[in-house]
């Protein structure tokens, strides 16, 4: 049963198994830890909106491009989307 389009997140977010390749991805490249823009969600699990909102600037500031594309598409998922990524970072 469909609940209907959720507000302020675009009817066509990204699904999980579109973003967690790149977060894994992203963890590979790390070797498991990483400090700047996406740390404070992916290790520390703050997962609202306005953390991703921050850390879209602050990956362009690096130049990360996986980063910028991770938090863009994280920014759009809803907040259940985005524990689920969580939780299966952690359980890895």
């Amino acid at each position: 049963m469909s609940r209907g389009p959720i507000p302020d997140k675009p009817s066509t977010r990204p699904t999980v198994p579109e973003v967690l390749p790149l977060v894994h991805e992203l963890f590979e490249r790390e070797d498991g830890w990483f400090g700047g823009a996406l740390h404070c969600e992916l290790l520390d699990g703050n997962l609202e909106d306005v953390f991703f909102a921050g850390s879209i600037e602050k990956a362009r500031e690096e130049g990360d491009d996986l980063k910028v594309r991770i938090a863009e598409a994280m920014l759009a998922m809803t907040l259940t989307q985005r524990r689920r990524i969580y939780g299966a970072r952690r359980a890895r």
